[in-house]
């Protein structure tokens, strides 16, 4: 999911409701990650708040591009290559 700062910038209600949605988004692959480092398979070389904004922001970089290009990438598959590289990175 992309975020365009232009449409909610000036409406407080709608962008107390974005800031929801990416806290909870947060929350959830913070979890995933923590767990992931519990169980050994992730590194803890990043802590776990820069893993999800890294994350995040990759993600964001994706749909961006697929935006761009007029919605005809495979926004699905590109988006996969990108989380499993990026896992592939703290991997231990």
């Amino acid at each position: 999911m992309i975020f365009s700062e232009g449409i909610f910038q000036f409406n407080k209600e709608l962008r107390e409701r974005v800031s929801e949605v990416m806290a909870i988004m947060q929350k959830n692959i913070k979890e995933l990650i923590t767990k992931g480092q519990k169980e050994n398979v992730y590194g803890k070389l990043l802590g776990v708040d820069s893993i999800a904004t890294i994350i995040m922001g990759s993600m964001r970089m994706v749909v961006l591009k697929w935006k761009l290009s007029g919605n005809k990438s495979n926004l699905v598959n590109d988006g996969k290559i990108v989380l499993n590289g990026l896992l592939k990175m703290i991997e231990k």
